[in-house]
């Protein structure tokens, strides 16, 4: 029995006669009641739990720092439970912080974050700060711009004959040549450097310097310089792109310093593979440029013509031996065809003279030109 002088209501923790542990409370009087075994006892909502006694005021209770709390390991029939192994047996599966996009094609390089857009691309950075492939497309070429020709010359008028010259070789020109001028509607000309028993010989008509240079201006073209309208400019991923938690055969793509397309590429002018890699685009990394302006040129409008026949057609005009021209002459000492003439007795031709036109001097050419084509391709296979 405990002595006398307890709180009432409060409880302690006891052994009972049965040796069974339980509870007993101090009753009015200030003295501890019987043990009860298994019985749990009140409590008073505001308690006392600093010696490890309860205090109560109402039928609720608290254990004590005494009383046994039930381990969460331990099955109802006292067996040990399996609690959850904290470290998994395979690691977890990894993730794509960017996007899954296929690998590239057989013989194309990539991919390649792209943009495609004007010529002030976005520059690389983050996780692509290595410089792709890149070319230009659009091209912007117009035609030449050329000068005016014009024509001088020391004379408007033309020549009023012509220079005929000879020298019995199989050509017409080179050494020995003899000539004579001819003015005549039909005249005999006699040549001293063809012997005697020669029966045909090799003739050429030629303007004389009298009739005057018809000189043509130099050509000036302004040929602006080619340009491009749209460019492709790639930046590589700093490390080579793995799957990362990625299925079919693909690759995560971090997040780029731009929004643009994932685009393999090509050297050369290909077709794209099947697959997911299919809109083409084929850009250039130089240009061929031919653009230019024809020369300028002077025809003067003056027509000669010289006919040969026979040293007996006395009239010239019976059946022409041979026609020498000379058409709208650019230059003085411009000179005909040459051609095989019947020779007379002592070595003498028989010819006719004409001449037709004006004698003004027409300018023309200073047209533009040839053009202008990229050059060294690259292809652009893009992801739709």
């Amino acid at each position: 029995m405990e002595q006398p002088g307890c709180v009432t209501g409060t409880v302690r923790t006891c052994v009972g006669a049965g040796s069974c542990p339980g509870r007993k409370v101090c009753m009015s009087g200030g003295v501890y009641g019987m043990c009860i075994c298994d019985q749990p006892p009140p409590v008073d909502s505001g308690m006392n739990d600093l010696d490890g006694s309860m205090t109560t005021n109402d039928a609720s209770m608290t254990n004590d720092a005494s009383m046994n709390e039930p381990d969460s390991s331990m099955m109802s029939d006292g067996s040990m439970m399996n609690e959850p192994d904290a470290s998994p047996d395979a690691a977890p599966t990894d993730e794509c912080t960017g996007g899954c996009i296929p690998e590239a094609p057989a013989d194309f390089e990539g991919p390649f974050l792209t943009f495609i857009g004007g010529n002030d691309p976005p520059g690389c950075g983050g996780a692509y700060s290595d410089e792709g492939p890149g070319g230009s497309a659009g091209l912007v070429a117009p035609a030449a711009n050329c000068s005016s020709c014009t024509c001088e010359s020391s004379s408007n008028s033309c020549a009023a004959f012509v220079n005929l010259g000879t020298n019995g070789n199989a050509t017409c020109g080179g050494a020995g040549v003899c000539s004579n001028t001819l003015n005549q509607a039909c005249g005999e000309l006699a040549f001293g450097c063809l012997g005697a028993g020669v029966t045909t010989t090799r003739v050429q008509a030629s303007v004389p310097a009298s009739a005057g240079a018809c000189s043509p201006s130099e050509q000036d073209p302004d040929i602006d310089p080619p340009t491009f309208a749209q460019s492709a400019h790639s930046c590589a991923p700093d490390d080579a792109l793995e799957p990362n938690g990625c299925e079919n055969n693909q690759l995560c793509a971090p997040d780029g310093p731009f929004t643009g397309s994932y685009c393999v590429t090509r050297e050369g002018a290909h077709e794209c593979p099947a697959g997911a890699y299919s809109e083409r685009r084929v850009f250039f990394g130089d240009v061929e440029d031919s653009r230019d302006c024809s020369p300028c040129s002077c025809d003067r409008d003056c027509d000669y013509t010289v006919e040969l026949f026979p040293d007996a057609d006395t009239t010239c005009t019976g059946a022409v031996s041979a026609t020498l021209s000379i058409e709208s002459p650019n230059e003085v000492a411009e000179a005909s065809n040459c051609e095989v003439a019947p020779v007379g007795t002592g070595g003498t031709l028989r010819a006719a003279f004409s001449v037709t036109g004006g004698g003004t001097c027409a300018a023309s050419g200073g047209q533009p030109v040839g053009s202008a084509a990229g050059s060294e391709p690259i292809t652009f296979c893009c992801l739709e």
